[in-house]
């Protein structure tokens, strides 16, 4: 089932599989599968097995559980998929907001290098939580500046 892939730390020599799990509201994991490495694709083979397994062991639940993927995960097929199969989900956007939300960001946490600021915002019948971090922008200017250095 392994194969190679893209990683996102740019790394090809080793193979990749991809591990769906499931866990509780205290962390328990309650439900795994290894799929292949094509993550994109596998979220629809993992959900139609998960469904079969979730209405034998739990009868009585009506409320399907909340789907957390990681960036690589949510395409609009797949958050179609989700949403037509009942589920809710959190995830990372894919995008870019073009401008930044108007009014004040609150500010969750503070450090000697870094400051995390939020917004929530309602669009389209979505939640979205808008993040603003002051270590991750330092970063992202060091790694431009870096392929700018190579670069030239």
């Amino acid at each position: 089932m392994a194969r190679y892939g893209r990683f996102k730390q740019k790394r090809d020599d080793s193979p990749l599989v991809t591990l769906a799990l499931v866990i509780d509201e205290e962390g328990f994991p309650k439900a795994n599968k290894v799929l292949p490495v094509s993550e994109p694709d596998t979220l629809k083979t993992f959900l139609e097995s998960y469904k079969k397994d979730l209405q034998k062991r739990q009868p009585l639940f009506t409320d399907l559980p909340t789907v957390v993927m990681d960036a690589g995960i949510p395409t609009d097929k797949n958050l179609k998929l989700l949403f037509g199969e009942g589920f809710h989900c959190i995830t990372v956007s894919r995008v870019r907001p073009r401008a930044e939300p108007e009014g004040d960001l609150l500010v969750i946490r503070k450090k000697k290098n870094a400051t995390v600021e939020v917004k929530k915002i309602n669009e389209a019948g979505k939640v979205l939580l808008y993040c603003r971090s002051t270590g991750r922008a330092n970063n992202e200017r060091g790694m431009k500046s870096s392929f700018q250095r190579h670069f030239e």
